[in-house]
């Protein structure tokens, strides 16, 4: 019952609002957010250009770091590749020298 009578309430509320200048209230709401947004922004500016100086160091520490893990973990996957392709290549060899010796 309160659902329904909250619904109503608020319909009739929303179709008065409607006709009666909601549109520009909102409007004027969103001109001064975009106002104070912009005001803000040129605050925060300088304040943003010093955090992303200070930042800087620790993302190229992190980032050379992560270079020379990326090296090693190529370098370890290319040694496994490379003696999986050594130990199929001796298998193949001993195949071969196996098979001779019988013939």
């Amino acid at each position: 019952m309160d659902c329904a009578l909250g619904i109503m309430l608020g319909l009739g509320i929303g179709a008065y609002s409607a006709q009666h200048g909601l549109r520009d209230c909102l409007d004027g709401t969103f001109h001064l957010t975009k106002k104070s947004a912009i005001s803000a922004k040129e605050k925060a500016g300088p304040h943003l250009a010093k955090a992303h100086e200070a930042a800087m160091p620790y993302v190229k520490q992190v980032s050379a770091n992560v270079s020379q893990q990326i090296s090693a973990l190529q370098a370890k996957k290319y040694q496994q590749d490379f003696s999986a392709v050594k130990q199929t290549s001796v298998v193949r060899h001993a195949m071969t020298l196996e098979a001779a010796w019988e013939a």
